[in-house]
């Protein structure tokens, strides 16, 4: 039993987390703010049968996530079963070997930076399992490979400049605009760049000193992949030209069509071209637009999108490189089976956001921190913020379930943006350890690497990160 805890350590502290929620629902009584007053209501205890729904339901809810990493799962065990693609980790781990360093920090940066802007977060996915691959090849260790990848998105949460998946409901809460506290923003982003790869660097250097200490990365797709058996010659199997044409494809789109720009930058030429291209019409007939079917503008798209490209790309891949189709399917599957694991944790984690959306205690909470003052206190408002971003998985659920309080309560010209830092510095502060936070343990878990080794390595860097974020909301606050 220990052993099983030890190995699946995430499910455990997940589990005590879904407890705590259930054990608060007993002895707090919900809250809500309304009509510019805030509501003690009663106390509305989870049952087991209530525990039961509220998992389905976090499944029902947020399946466009689980659907996502599974035909993701899918897509690179297809392309794991193509000899090509296997030369072209290979070609490209070769191409960057002796420069590990650099190709850490330019990854981390990349990554940051489109989380910065995005309208979506888990897109951001699509080209890890490749960079993993590589970096396996490279002998990266497990740590340094999460910390280039899901750590640069991490990054991009809190550092966050134009990203709707952040700034949309701060915005509209406290009526600020993306613009609002720019440069403190950029210092966010800045600092946490800094500071997080200080430490990652580090553990590299550390690393090449060690040798062989650090943990390997277990590669899920090349290694465990055998490359498949086709009718074509294996030259022509062998060439990596198709699959870096559809590659490209899928990055052009995962950049252009994720970034608002309609909303964000009121750049409306994507919406032109979008109207222009589903209304070509031969006759009366809208062809294009029936072809494509229902699609979005660039700017507006959402991961159901992009997951229909990647299926699409699957079987272009089958033909051009001739894949039997039952080997096709069945490489799917596989890839499928090898993503539960981290579909699992990320279904405990936002099961923790439901039950908190549910039985709305953490307002009772935060009511009762920000009345130990008689005016604004921004270190209360950070801690509140805090607890609720420990249970709230995203930034909309952060805000909706205390955003409108301390808009109502607290919110002026003067102290807005001091709360849209509060709220962006802390919720992403919070996912750097938090174990709903669902980027971290979704990461955690696709690398095998374990929660408490996570924690021995990040405590530093979060220390030096909570000082900055000090800094920065009291400079905002009172200079």
């Amino acid at each position: 039993m220990k052993k099983i805890f030890e190995k699946y350590d995430l499910f455990k502290i997940l589990g005590l987390i879904i407890i705590l929620c259930v054990l608060l629902s007993w002895i707090i009584p919900t809250g809500s703010y309304s009509s510019g007053q805030f509501v003690v209501g009663n106390i509305t205890r989870i049952g087991l049968f209530d525990l039961g729904q509220y998992l389905l339901l976090g499944i029902y809810y947020f399946a466009i996530i689980i659907t996502f990493l599974l035909v993701l799962g899918g897509f690179y065990s297809v392309l794991a079963k193509i000899p090509g693609y296997q030369k072209l980790v290979t070609k490209f781990s070769k191409l960057i070997e002796k420069k590990e360093i650099a190709f850490v920090l330019i990854t981390s940066f990349i990554f940051a930076a489109l989380a910065s802007i995005s309208t979506e977060i888990y897109q951001l996915l699509i080209f890890v399992p490749f960079l993993i691959s590589v970096m396996s090849k490279l002998k990266i260790d497990k740590t340094t490979a999460f910390c280039a990848t899901f750590g640069g998105i991490l990054i991009g949460i809190i550092g966050s400049t134009f990203s709707p998946v952040i700034f949309e409901y701060i915005n509209y809460y406290f009526g600020v605009k993306y613009t609002t506290e720019i440069i403190s923003k950029l210092i966010l982003f800045v600092a946490t760049y800094g500071l997080f790869n200080f430490f990652t660097i580090r553990h590299m250097l550390n690393g090449f000193k060690r040798g062989a200490k650090l943990e390997k990365i277990e590669d899920k797709f090349v290694k465990e992949e055998k490359v498949v058996k086709t009718k074509t010659k294996d030259k022509n199997n062998s060439k990596f030209i198709g699959i870096i044409i559809i590659a490209s494809i899928i990055l052009v789109l995962q950049i252009m069509a994720f970034i608002g720009w309609k909303d964000v930058f009121n750049i409306s030429i994507f919406n032109k071209f979008h109207n222009w291209i589903t209304g070509l019409s031969i006759g009366d007939a809208k062809i294009l637009s029936y072809i494509l079917g229902t699609v979005n503008e660039f700017g507006s798209w959402d991961l159901y999108a992009i997951q229909t490209v990647m299926l699409i790309a699957i079987v272009i891949l089958k033909f051009v490189y001739k894949i039997p189709g039952d080997k096709c399917f069945e490489s799917f599957l596989n890839g499928c089976k090898k993503m539960c694991r981290p579909i699992i944790v990320v279904i405990l984690a936002y099961t923790v956001c439901v039950l908190s959306t549910v039985y709305p205690v953490i307002p009772t909470i935060t009511d009762w921190l920000m009345n130990l003052c008689k005016s604004f206190n921004v270190y209360l408002a950070a801690l509140s913020t805090f607890i609720s971003s420990l249970f709230s998985v995203e930034m909309r659920y952060t805000i909706s379930s205390i955003g409108t309080y301390m808009a109502g309560q607290f919110g002026s010209e003067a102290n807005n943006p001091v709360l849209m830092l509060i709220f962006q510095s802390i919720y992403g502060f919070v996912q750097f350890f938090a174990p709903t936070s669902a980027i971290l343990v979704l990461g955690l878990s696709y690398l095998g690497i374990e929660y408490k080794s996570w924690l021995k390595y990040i405590w530093k860097f979060l220390i030096g990160l909570l000082i900055v974020i000090l800094v920065v909301i009291s400079v905002v606050a009172f200079i």
